[in-house]
């Protein structure tokens, strides 16, 4: 009888084991996602300041362009990406 004790006694440890490094695991991860939320805000915000000083009305000339004179020509290369999907409709003909 005491062998089987022994026995349940060594696997409810082993479990609580486990169960405090999953426990662990779980917490750290929550504390991650915290931590990745809270920079993600506080960047979007700066991220605001900063466009709205470099842009504002006071700061910004149209006139000013990257060439010695007026009559030079400027060339302007864009790339753009798709970052998200919003939503896909399928028609099935």
């Amino acid at each position: 009888m005491e062998c089987c004790l022994k026995g349940k006694f060594l696997f409810l440890h082993a479990l609580s084991a486990s169960c405090y490094i999953v426990l662990s695991l779980a917490a750290s991860l929550c504390m991650c996602v915290y931590v990745c939320v809270c920079v993600a805000a506080l960047g979007a915000e700066i991220e605001e300041r900063l466009v709205t000083h470099l842009l504002s009305p006071e700061r910004y000339n149209k006139l000013i362009r990257p060439a010695v004179n007026k009559s030079q020509q400027v060339t302007i290369h864009i790339q753009v990406s798709l970052a998200q999907l919003i939503n896909v409709v399928s028609i099935h003909a």
